[in-house]
């Protein structure tokens, strides 16, 4: 056994606490000692042991209420327990399970159930240590990933507007050219440009929702005004397909972001877009449901498979879904969309059967979310 193994003995009889040091000690464990469960509590705010022997009964705060106490605080809720009992009455060890006790040993003390059960308990606490240090290497991990990919996909966006700038600027010269070829070019480069501009976009959104840092500036909006822009935003493509609208007039003004919601809005119909035949229908409707409008965008493509409906909105998932070579939505598209609906209140999601197209759908509240909490 390494040395470094750190028990905590609890009990109020002297004699007991010398018997488990005479016990543990030799086994090559460090024994501390505490004499009542309030004397323990304020040892664990400095020190945090691999197992905690505790004795059941012992004045004010008993050994249960001791266990509970220890395993409700989330600094040491992981620290196995054994408690340490004369009682065998089935009511008092299940009080203890029900305290979060890891084991019992019972009165007296048996010199080999108790080195076994001690050492499966360091064994326990050892994994978990194991456990924590994986966990927290590959969080360091993760950050250090995360806030590179900022960084880069940051630095990214200066080069790309200059470019853009330059675009236009061509595109500006070339207006008394006859040759529409060249302009023709010029305005697929600035349109893709365009969209590589709204995925670094989204990438740095989805990271700053993520955190908790992206401010969400809500107010009254006409959907039907929202719904205009993003058009106007896939102007070189809509002609393509049969748009209907079936958005009542009388429908009620929603509480949201304007430019979340453009954006939101925006995503759902490229993907219609991108994924539905050439003059193929795409639909967009929004019914009121109490307290909420629902909002849905209907196309023609082919469909999303029933394992990939939640899976799409997941930034993860995506990754998943790339590697599988299995794509039904535009780069982070859908999983800035679905942040953004439940920033709002809202929830977002797909009804698809393959070859049957899909039905994208979200939901926004009609009055403020502060309003609808005191209600």
């Amino acid at each position: 056994m390494e040395n470094s193994v750190r028990i905590l003995v609890v009990d109020d009889e002297a004699k007991d606490l010398r018997l488990m040091q005479a016990l543990l000690v030799p086994l090559g464990y460090i024994v501390d000692i505490c004499i009542n469960g309030e004397d323990a509590q304020e040892y664990l705010t400095r020190t945090i042991p691999d197992v905690i022997l505790l004795d059941v009964i012992m004045p004010n705060s008993s050994g249960i209420e001791t266990c509970r106490k220890i395993k409700e605080a989330p600094h040491t809720s992981h620290i196995p327990v054994i408690l340490v009992t004369s009682l065998s009455d089935r009511t008092d060890r299940i009080q203890g399970i029900a305290a979060g006790a890891n084991d019992f040993i019972s009165k007296p003390i048996d010199i080999e159930d108790i080195a076994l059960r001690v050492r499966n308990a360091a064994h326990i606490s050892n994994l978990y240590k194991r456990q924590q240090e994986a966990i927290d290497k590959l969080t360091a991990m993760e950050l250090l990933k995360n806030n590179l990919t900022h960084m880069i996909v940051h630095d990214l966006r200066s080069p790309l507007a200059s470019a853009m700038v330059m675009l236009e600027l061509t595109q500006s010269a070339l207006v008394d050219t006859p040759d529409s070829k060249p302009k023709n070019y010029l305005a697929r480069a600035t349109h893709s440009l365009g969209a590589l501009q709204e995925m670094i976009g989204s990438l740095l959104d989805i990271n700053r929702m993520e955190e908790g840092k992206f401010p969400v500036a809500s107010k009254e909006c006409s959907l039907q005004k929202l719904l205009s822009e993003a058009l106007e935003y896939h102007s070189a493509t809509k002609d393509n397909f049969l748009l209907e609208s079936e958005l009542d007039s009388t429908l009620p003004s929603v509480w949201c972001d304007p430019s979340l919601i453009r954006r939101v809005l925006s995503n759902l119909l490229g993907n219609a877009f991108k994924f539905s035949p050439h003059k193929s229908r795409i639909l967009i409707r929004a019914v009121l449901e109490a307290t909420q409008l629902r909002v849905s965008v209907w196309d023609n493509g082919p469909g999303i498979p029933a394992q990939y409906h939640v899976k799409i909105f997941e930034k993860f998932g995506q990754v998943a879904m790339y590697e599988e070579h299995v794509m039904h939505s535009i780069g982070l598209g859908l999983t800035f969309c679905k942040l953004a609906i439940e920033a709002h209140g809202g929830n977002i999601g797909v009804t698809s059967v393959p070859g049957e197209g899909c039905e994208f759908f979200f939901t926004l509240p009609l009055v403020p979310q502060n309003i609808l909490s005191k209600s």
